[in-house]
């Protein structure tokens, strides 16, 4: 059952009544695919039972219908939140993204034709196409761009979900649900369906009442769960043969993404991975006694991965992605109402099976299993059999080793994204919308408070993460790109410029044989930040490391650097090892790499420099305001953009005009 195709004419339906379309006059035959019948769910009330639907389908078709119904108020109820009674404008544009709606504004000033039918034609073809597919992969690639810019919802707020994302979210949720529920008919009568036990035969009684309405109180009998899984892994990171352990990471998760189509069958599912990244995993999984969630995640255990996770358990209708928000809000009502509803919120860590005992030697890498002797280099070390298999796994980046010969340093370079943080930036800008966004002027400000504590960001993170992906080819390209003043490339892959793990594109390794290499790398890193996520830049949950210093130096202290808690805002942190560290917004980069110019203020700083070694930073402060007539560029950079003199000083000798970084860093 293609779920997704029959939910695009389910919602055309709410507007268009496809199912009253009279097919023959189009020339297209009766469907004869069962999935059809799901445009039949608009006409199912949340009281009424799924056999009493009025349409020629079967049983066994009705009651997928109702089952597309619960799917589709999840997928919506997880992601968003619907503003009820309320005089929100429907607006005729496409979805506009939180962190670039400026994106979707250009799309309609140049009539991108956007929509997925726009005549008879159009729509004889759609559904003689949703009538043989087969496949959901077949379908988003079909209708990728008109999905991807039609909003789920054309009411404001609800307008920035893509409603490809939406159908993706949709049809994940429906194969599961499909799994675990079985049709009872053994009273012909009255037909129910069966999921843990729980009968039900109408909308209400799987996922009770929605919150916020007069049925709150109403309990659903059916129960499933949204687990957010941060893959963390314990050993140290030494030699490169270490740096193996994302590629054994990655490997891993993508089983844990195929395992969920390990059935066989494109209608239902053990599980589903709603989305994920090279650390991070979102699962919709059924109740624990049908499948455990220590079984799903063994391909990353049983390599010594380590599995924090948080685990929201609930009625569909109280199903969210800010489940600790909802467990709280309903924590405070059932004290002053007294009403129950299920739901549990936990925190745990799935790991290895590890002895209780400690045996040492212990590995020198994970310290947790005994370790045997592995000597490389004539180096002595203590190894377990999971540490030895990732050092066995390849050598990355070998060309690494012989920079030093060259007498070239060397540039680690490690992105990523705190997922946490990206939820923090999406509450505001969702916030900001609701106040300001296109649409929001007939709304009451008493809603708009409900709506801002009631956003529910998953859909919207799911989209982001897309983007990130984007964002992280976008960046590689540009590295490759790359050229100096006189047009000729600073980069070669592979000899200058080297991804160590395969398609791991967070990690990078750049060998510095011009000076000016450190500012445009960290220059292309900004733009392309500012392209896709320009809102994003004052909470930015998205960061550049960056570490520099000889080919010799201790991996383990660039990794240590890579490894700090992100901080919000802060996407640029530099470091030599040791020696200083600078972390920056995106508009103090920009002001530095604008303000910092110039022989006569390079030469000014390279005094203040030698000052502020010989004789402290307030001697050197001193200096600076006493000569801020003539070079202002300092007071303002400390007084405007809130940079100490320090942070000045070390970022010019870092990327400054004036520096020698190839020279210098092997002092």
């Amino acid at each position: 059952m293609d779920v997704e195709c029959l939910r695009l004419t389910g919602k055309m339906s709410k507007r268009q009544k496809v199912h009253d379309i009279d097919l023959k006059a189009l020339g297209v035959p009766p469907p004869t695919n069962p999935s059809w019948w799901a445009v039949w769910s608009e006409e199912l009330g949340a009281e009424q039972s799924f056999d009493s639907l009025n349409c020629a389908a079967s049983v066994e078709e009705k009651a997928l219908i109702l089952l597309t119904k619960i799917a589709d108020g999840t997928a919506a109820s997880v992601s968003r939140i619907e503003l009820r009674d309320s005089k929100a404008e429907a607006l005729r544009h496409p979805v506009q993204p939180l962190w670039r709606p400026s994106l979707s504004r250009g799309a309609v000033e140049k009539e991108t034709d956007w929509a997925a039918f726009r005549k008879s034609d159009d729509l004889r073809d759609m559904i003689a196409f949703f009538d043989q597919c087969q496949s959901p992969s077949d379908f988003f690639e079909r209708f990728h761009d008109s999905l991807s810019l039609t909003p789920e919802d054309k009411s404001a707020p609800g307008n920035f979900i893509p409603l490809r994302v939406h159908l993706d979210l949709m049809g994940k949720i429906f194969r599961v649900i499909n799994q675990y529920a079985s049709l009872d008919q053994s009273n012909p009568a009255k037909p129910q369906i069966l999921y843990d036990g729980q009968p039900v035969s109408t909308l209400r009684a799987a996922v009770g009442g929605l919150l916020g309405t007069k049925d709150e109180h109403v309990a659903g009998k059916w129960v499933f769960r949204i687990v957010k899984c941060y893959v963390r892994f314990s050993p140290t990171i030494v030699r490169l043969q270490d740096l193996n352990i994302f590629e054994l990471r990655r490997r891993r998760i993508e089983e844990v993404v195929k395992n969920q189509n390990a059935l066989g069958n494109v209608e239902t599912q053990p599980y589903a991975v709603l989305f994920h990244t090279d650390d991070f995993l979102c699962l919709f999984l059924p109740k624990e006694n049908h499948l455990s969630l220590r079984s799903i995640l063994r391909p990353l255990w049983e390599k010594d991965l380590w599995i924090e996770y948080e685990e929201l358990e609930a009625e569909f209708n109280l199903l969210t992605s800010a489940g600790e928000r909802t467990y709280k809000s309903l924590q405070q009502k059932y004290q002053t109402t007294g009403a129950r509803r299920f739901i549990k919120l936990r925190y745990n860590v799935v790991g290895p099976d590890l002895n209780p005992a400690i045996n040492p030697p212990l590995c020198d890498l994970c310290q947790q299993r005994p370790g045997q002797e592995y000597i490389k280099d004539q180096v002595r070390e203590w190894l377990c059999g999971c540490c030895r298999e990732i050092r066995q796994m390849g050598e990355p980046a070998g060309v690494y080793a012989k920079w030093e010969e060259e007498r070239f340093a060397a540039a680690w370079l490690k992105v990523s994204l705190d997922q946490e943080l990206l939820l923090s930036c999406l509450q505001r800008l969702f916030e900001a919308y609701v106040e300001n966004g296109p649409g929001m002027n007939q709304v009451s400000t008493e809603d708009k408070q409900r709506l801002k504590q009631g956003f529910r960001p998953l859909a919207a993170q799911m989209e982001f993460v897309r983007e990130y992906d984007e964002f992280l080819h976008e960046l590689g390209e540009s590295l490759r790109s790359l050229r100096g003043p006189s047009g000729e490339p600073f980069l070669s892959e592979g000899l200058s410029l080297l991804f160590p793990i395969n398609r791991y594109r967070e990690l990078a390794i750049i060998q510095l044989r011009d000076s000016a290499i450190l500012g445009t790398v960290l220059d292309a890193f900004a733009e392309r930040l500012r392209f896709r996520f320009p809102e994003c830049l004052e909470d930015c949950p998205i960061r550049l490391s960056l570490s520099v210093g000889n080919p010799k130096h201790p991996i383990n202290e660039h990794w240590d650097f890579f490894s700090r808690p992100q901080e919000a805002g802060m996407a640029l942190c530099l470091q030599q090892p040791g020696i200083r560290e600078i972390a920056m917004t995106i508009a103090q980069y920009t002001a530095l790499r604008e303000k910092i110019v110039g022989e006569h203020l390079a030469h000014f700083l390279h005094r203040l420099t030698g000052l502020e070694q010989k004789a402290g930073e307030l001697n050197a402060l001193a200096e600076a305001l006493k000569r801020r007539q003539r070079f202002p560029q300092i007071h303002e950079l400390m007084i405007f953009h809130r940079l100490g003199l320090r942070k000045i000083l070390d970022f010019h000798r870092l990327i400054g005009p004036s520096a020698r970084q190839a020279e210098k860093l092997h002092a």
